[in-house]
């Protein structure tokens, strides 16, 4: 790199610093969306499909607590840096066939609160950029509980946004493209084991606290081991794995990639034969770059029509 270059990104340094990778937030965010987290997380069982004809209306929250801040692997000395988020979320999905594939269309609407310490203080709340798109099954084989599915989203730039406030925004001013592969099968028993490959891709943002951001593709890992009590009641270990998402402003690479690892306890039951609770906590096994998360607990509610 050479001096001018040296020189642009020691000038950016406070903005570096202030960097939150909000994708990664949010991809937790929207668990269970065969269609969010940005990203879109997927919860345990998210890819078993509903019959033909079945719609979903689903309600989700999320609060996670980071108290601390990593750079190529060393904790940063942030003096009183902490970043809260309370995120909720709206989904709506119909199961219908498309030929000879079942397909799930559905919307997500996310929305809640960032709140940050430390140097500097700062909040944001509104409306997420929403998500829509779908999933379709290439294997949907209930008696052998096997299924292959694939998945494609878009969020367009549509959420709260303020220039100023760089990263702390809900809105992300930009594009966003989403696609997923999923299969799950039976271990032993009632054991089952999921795997989901994600890939998040990015348009520019041409207005990030007063500089142009663009940012590589994301990966994640996902995967589950769940156990089946009876129908949609179940205990589950999750593991993830994101790599990638390294920013760029005005034509600087920050040297950020993503190499984060984390887990994730959940418990699902039916309350009546058409409404299941989730719930689930976790936390950060290791950062590389960015906020790491302490603490994580969150909640879904499910009516099924």
């Amino acid at each position: 790199m050479n001096n001018n270059s040296n020189n642009k990104k020691t000038e950016l340094r406070p903005l570096f610093q202030r960097l939150i990778p909000l994708t990664t937030l949010c991809a937790g965010l929207f668990n269970s969306m065969a269609a969010t987290a940005g990203v879109i997380t997927s919860d345990p069982g998210d890819y078993v499909p509903f019959p033909e004809g079945t719609s979903l209306a689903l309600l989700y929250y999320k609060h996670a607590e980071r108290d601390h801040v990593y750079r190529n692997g060393r904790k940063q000395d942030v003096q009183g840096f902490g970043l809260d988020s309370d995120i909720a979320a709206l989904r709506a999905v119909h199961y219908l066939q498309l030929g000879q594939f079942l397909i799930a269309p559905n919307a997500i609407l996310p929305f809640g609160r960032l709140k940050q310490n430390g140097s500097p203080d700062d909040s944001s709340t509104g409306v997420a950029d929403p998500l829509l798109g779908s999933a379709l099954w290439l294997v949907n084989d209930p008696q052998r509980q096997r299924y292959l599915s694939l998945g494609a989203w878009v969020a367009p730039p549509l959420g709260s946004y303020d220039a100023k406030d760089g990263p702390l925004n809900l809105g992300e001013n930009r594009w966003k493209g989403i696609l997923h592969t999923s299969y799950s099968q039976p271990l032993v028993g009632n054991l089952v084991g999921e795997v989901t490959a994600e890939w998040d891709f990015f348009g520019k943002n041409d207005d990030f606290a007063g500089a142009t951001r663009r940012q590589s593709p994301i990966f994640e890992l996902q995967t589950h081991l769940r156990y089946d009590f009876a129908p949609g009641n179940f205990a589950a270990l999750s593991y993830y794995d994101t790599r990638g998402g390294e920013n760029e402003l005005d034509g600087v690479n920050l040297d950020d990639e993503l190499n984060t690892r984390r887990y994730k306890i959940s418990l699902a039951r039916m309350l009546t034969p058409d409404v299941q609770v989730l719930g689930d906590i976790g936390k950060d096994i290791d950062v590389e770059n960015g906020p790491k998360e302490k603490f994580r607990v969150g909640f879904r509610l499910m009516k099924i029509f």
